[in-house]
């Protein structure tokens, strides 16, 4: 119900697959324009490519530079402010 900015998700939490909420984070029309970023451990091409057919704005797997994430968020911050008042 509540309205976020940018969700930031691993593939892997308690409960629920980080898949499965960005699934329903895009879904919500109230919320599929907010951008998901991914931090995973998984490499592989598949979860990738699944994490952006289902509406993943950027995927970053482990290690990674805070630079490349720092970049990252404000990057999708600013598109989403833009789109917001656009």
């Amino acid at each position: 119900k509540d309205k976020f900015d940018l969700v930031l998700l691993d593939i892997r939490l308690p409960g629920i697959s980080g898949l499965e909420v960005c699934r329903r984070v895009k879904t919500d029309p109230g919320l599929r324009h907010t951008p998901v970023l991914f931090i995973s451990s998984y490499h592989d091409n598949q979860t990738r490519a699944q994490a952006f057919s289902i509406g993943a704005a950027e995927y970053l797997t482990k290690p990674f530079s805070m630079q490349h994430f720092h970049a990252c968020v404000v990057r999708h911050l600013t598109l989403a402010a833009a789109r917001a008042h656009g």
